[in-house]
């Protein structure tokens, strides 16, 4: 139920009237492999009420092909376009990296600044909705978070959409100073105050390291809940498991306050809907408690639907929100492997993030190994290309 009252404030407050800014902001985003998305990222951002004034697109290597497909696109731009080459990452993971080396090139950054993500497929009025608090200085950094839009039909993404569709409607009040790096806004002073460069080099995910260098520079973070990014997404069962392990490991290392709390709701949520499913068989009460709880996973479906067609109305590829009217026969399913991945995540000494394996010790990245191009969310073997500190 507190899940159907997160999804109606969210479609409230995505149907609010747009706000129009025009400043000068360099977009960073960070991109590796094939890329598929970016040409029609660049054809969103030339439609942008407020359109960029410069795009860094870095990359980690001249070898990644995300480097021939950035310098094309660099080729025949309507606007500047600039590829860093990073270089490996040694001392955190490969996008703070490819970030950091970003963020020092002070001769390309605008008075403002949008980190971003190589995935999103933005509506005309993004860069306004994340910049105008910026501008008003109303804020010191202002964020949103994706909206997952399935371009596949399996029970993989359809899983990992109805979940993160529910993270994406969760209050995200102020005092909580979270951001998501995908959508980031901010001025330049404001990143160089709190060494947004310096943090990112050894970080081992942007959104929560750049959260705590706001918070320690006690800056003012607004997370827009207006903001919400249409993102194409497909799974296999493989690439939905690392997924959300690697999330929650994050969130092991950077709030294992909030760790521990969702290790209650998830324990909770699954010992109710098991105990319901076996209980309904030999009562009547119980079955009528499953149907209920059907009924507003179907409730929420509706809503969540409002809530795609407010804010993807121009998303690429195939809708398939007609799938999530199956959900309430798969609750039993989302509530079990919710609860696998998050036990998964209780080791953090591994990290796996696309071609990437990391091996941590707290939070300091003390070796690397890379796979082969081609590899998304499960790491092949490969050679370990950094070792520090040994």
């Amino acid at each position: 139920m507190l899940t159907f009252v997160a999804a109606l404030d969210q479609r409230r407050r995505v149907g609010r009237p747009r706000e129009q800014c025009a400043v000068p902001v360099t977009v960073i985003i960070p991109v590796t492999g094939a890329a598929p998305s970016l040409d029609d990222l660049y054809r969103r951002l030339r439609h942008q009420t407020c359109p960029p004034t410069r795009l860094l697109l870095a990359v980690e290597s001249e070898s990644d092909p995300a480097y021939r497909r950035a310098i094309g696109l660099a080729g025949a731009s309507a606007f500047p376009i600039d590829v860093v080459v990073a270089g490996l990452a040694c001392h955190g993971t490969q996008k703070c990296h490819n970030l950091a080396v970003a963020l020092r090139r002070e001769d390309l950054l605008e008075e403002y600044v949008v980190l971003a993500d190589a995935d999103i497929a933005p509506e005309p009025t993004w860069l306004s909705d994340l910049l105008i608090r910026v501008q008003r200085r109303t804020a010191d950094i202002v964020t949103g978070y994706r909206w997952p839009m399935p371009t596949a039909v399996n029970l993989p993404t359809m899983l990992y959409a109805w979940l993160d569709r529910a993270v994406a409607t969760l209050p995200k009040w102020d005092f909580l100073g979270l951001c998501w790096g995908g959508s980031l806004a901010a001025r330049r002073d404001t990143l160089r105050a709190m060494a947004a460069a310096d943090v990112l080099g050894h970080a081992v995910t942007d959104d929560l390291a750049l959260a705590d260098a706001a918070r320690a520079q006690s800056m003012r973070v607004t997370f827009r809940s207006t903001v919400l990014l249409p993102t194409p997404a497909a799974h296999t069962w493989e690439s939905l498991l690392a997924f959300g392990i690697r999330q929650y490991q994050f969130v092991r290392l950077y709030r294992p306050s909030a760790w521990w709390l969702a290790v209650v709701i998830v324990a909770v949520n699954l010992l109710c809907s098991d105990a319901l499913v076996v209980l309904a068989f030999s009562s009547g009460a119980a079955a009528l408690l499953l149907l209920a709880n059907g009924l507003v996973m179907l409730l929420i479906c509706l809503v969540r639907f409002d809530i795609s067609m407010r804010c993807a109305a121009t998303a690429p590829g195939p809708r398939h929100e007609w799938l999530f009217l199956l959900m309430p026969f798969a609750g039993v399913l989302l509530h079990n492997l919710h609860a696998f991945v998050l036990l998964r995540s209780w080791s953090c000494r591994q990290v796996v993030w696309g071609r990437w394996t990391y091996r941590l010790e707290g939070l300091q990245v003390v070796g690397i190994r890379r796979s082969g191009w081609g590899a998304r969310d499960a790491a092949a073997p490969g050679e370990v290309d950094a070792v520090i500190g040994q």
